[in-house]
């Protein structure tokens, strides 16, 4: 039992000591109507009609949200299959009228999402160095959950 219990508290011990826990903002897009939570150690460094670009101060850490029009009429399948064929991808995953994939450019883990709709495509990408995978696994997960794209349907 008492190996257990040391065994208990190392593992709390290393919780503990992982990742620092992010605050969350919301940023909505008023022209496309898409939305995400941001962690708070990103600041927007570019701000447009259809999207910003949040970096942390050491620019090592990046998340740009953006929506287009779909003008060339491009499905989920165009889309997604010239992005795996672009990249190194070492995750993807498509469904309905969206994917993700991730991939490795430079030091950097880049993880991007995408919702295609029949009037716009609205997107985010995350980038964040590939030594620094364990603290931002978590953050991945929120900004994906939160990333909503309300109304592809239409053009903007």
């Amino acid at each position: 039992a008492k190996a257990v219990e040391i065994k208990r508290t190392s593992n709390e011990t290393s919780q503990n000591e992982q990742p620092k826990k992010f605050e969350y903002k919301n940023y909505s897009n008023a022209k496309f109507l898409c939305s995400i939570m941001y962690p708070n150690n990103l600041k927007v460094v570019q701000e447009t009609a259809n999207g910003n670009i949040f970096k942390s101060d050491d620019e090592n850490i990046s998340l740009q949200i953006y929506g287009t029009n779909n003008a060339s009429h491009f499905t989920i399948d165009s889309i997604y299959n010239k992005a795996i064929k672009d990249n190194n991808i070492y995750y993807k995953a498509k469904s309905g009228n969206w994917f993700v994939i991730s991939y490795i450019e430079g030091d950097k883990i880049i993880y991007q999402k995408k919702v295609v709709g029949k009037g716009s495509i609205d997107t985010f990408i995350f980038k964040f160095p590939a030594n620094q995978k364990d603290e931002y696994t978590n953050v991945v997960g929120v900004i994906e959950k939160s990333f909503k794209a309300h109304s592809t349907d239409i053009v903007h």
